[in-house]
């Protein structure tokens, strides 16, 4: 499967540090991030997974989230 997505910087490293840690079974390319007009900084991101490694997948980047907003 491949999804595209655009996630906050913070949040794209966080989750590939974890993906990387864990030895996550997902491939993850990172376009040139771009400004928001709010003044976030996003990155278009897109993932690459067997079908059945989605929940995995997705749970991890839901961590991710939790997690670079729990250092904020």
């Amino acid at each position: 499967m491949k999804d595209k997505l655009e996630i906050h910087s913070k949040v794209c490293g966080t989750f590939i540090e974890m993906v990387l840690e864990k030895n996550l079974p997902v491939n993850i390319s990172v376009g040139r991030p771009y400004r928001e007009p709010n003044g976030s900084l996003q990155n278009p991101v897109e993932l690459e997974y067997d079908k059945g490694n989605k929940q995995l997948v997705y749970k991890a980047l839901t961590d991710s989230i939790n997690q670079t907003l729990e250092m904020e």
